[in-house]
């Protein structure tokens, strides 16, 4: 390896580290955790700190032997990251510091779903938000897409929750129109990296988030890295098969997790109980205008044909995550989404596996999304921070041959 380029790397390294580390790490415990040299992270610290991008805290008190180290910060309020999502067919945009804490966020409905209306939202949104950064704006953007998605190109390869079976390019549309480098990922796979980074007090290395909507997709983390599978399709359970002779599936497959517990699905569980069953329920009023949030609404507040589906959703993905749990082993799993973000399917999933729960078979406790309504914009803004470095260099380079 070159000097130049491991030097990058060493650079990239170090930020990467205090920004990710809430505890202030010292430049000893950076040394120890990257490997490096005390000189080396010295030097780089150093730099980053006359460019004005990490503070230096005071001395902390004495531990021990040795003479203790500075804590080390990034500075919240020198560069500002963008992240864009779509969520329930409404682009969400918001702006947060180099922690992660938002700053601004704004949201603009998609008229009719098209590829064209997507992505033609998406840059005007993405217009908008660059004019009101409160601070220096870092030259990239990070997108949370729908369907199966090649990150490396930047594309949505498929999303048939739309009916879209042609790639639509996200990057090369925004580089275009914008400038901007652009990080694009699944949605769900975002939502998990907002819950991992930002909401995840314990550190917990191996979680599991569950994304249940239009769609159902699990973001998987084992030893603290974000599974991605060979080409990226890693986590799309919806096509785990739960009933072998339940309805048939897209895929041509029957009793997919898809058919039982996504949005269309619930719906429709309702719409037959309440044609079907005699029971009291204040669905009735709202059956024309139906939607997944009204149902998971009413059953909180204990409605019996409300509750009677969230139910049967619940059945069939606690399925699921006893199928992840034996193969993967989390200590943890997160539902959320338009139909995961409820008490109700949360404690229905967690009293089913508590009940199956054996000697053997220990399952990963069941907790219900913290970020909200931002999460997966939120990990869209995890994604440009995570390349920082990268996209501040040419500037930071600058900098030091002025010194």
């Amino acid at each position: 390896m070159r000097y130049e380029d491991m030097e990058y790397e060493n650079c990239e390294n170090v930020l990467r580290y205090i920004i990710s580390d809430s505890g202030n790490p010292t430049r000893a415990e950076i040394a120890k955790r990257l490997g490096l040299s005390k000189a080396t992270v010295t030097q780089i610290v150093n730099r980053f700190i006359a460019y004005g991008l990490v503070h230096e805290g005071q001395r902390l008190a004495r531990q021990g032997k040795g003479r203790p180290g500075n804590p080390l910060s990034v500075n919240k309020d020198m560069w500002f990251a963008l992240g864009a999502s779509l969520a329930d067919n409404t682009w969400q945009f918001v702006i947060a510091d180099m922690t992660g804490s938002i700053v601004d966020s704004y949201e603009i409905p998609v008229s009719h779903m098209t590829q064209e209306n997507f992505i033609d939202t998406l840059v005007c949104g993405l217009r908008h938000m660059m004019e009101k950064c409160p601070g220096r704006f870092l030259p990239g953007v990070g997108v949370g897409a729908p369907g199966v998605v090649d990150e490396a190109q930047g594309d949505i390869v498929f999303a048939y929750d739309y009916g879209w079976d042609s790639r639509l390019n996200i990057s090369g549309r925004i580089r275009d129109e914008l400038g901007l480098e652009t990080f694009v990922m699944n949605r769900n796979d975002l939502a998990g990296i907002a819950e991992y980074k930002y909401a995840n007090p314990e550190h917990e290395q191996s979680m599991i988030y569950i994304g249940i909507g239009q769609g159902i997709r699990a973001a998987i983390f084992s030893d603290g890295h974000i599974i991605r599978g060979a080409d990226g399709r890693a986590g799309r359970i919806s096509h785990i098969q739960i009933d072998p002779d339940g309805k048939l599936c897209s895929c041509g497959k029957r009793g997919c997790l898809f058919t039982i517990a996504n949005e269309h699905a619930l719906l429709e569980d309702v719409n037959e109980m309440l044609a079907r069953e005699d029971i009291p329920s204040s669905l009735r009023a709202c059956t024309g205008s139906l939607s997944a949030e009204e149902v998971m609404s009413d059953a909180e507040k204990g409605d019996r044909i409300a509750l009677k589906a969230v139910r049967n959703v619940a059945s069939a993905i606690t399925k699921a995550i006893m199928i992840l749990s034996v193969v993967l082993n989390p200590r943890k799993v997160v539902l959320g989404g338009p139909i995961g973000d409820s008490d109700a399917l949360v404690g229905f999933v967690s009293d089913e596996l508590a009940s199956r729960a054996g000697q053997r078979d220990i399952y990963p406790a069941v907790l219900r999304c913290s970020i909200k309504p931002y999460g997966s914009a939120l990990g869209a803004v995890g994604l440009v921070i995570d390349h920082a470095f990268h996209l501040i260099h040419e500037d930071f380079i600058a900098f030091a041959k002025q010194q």
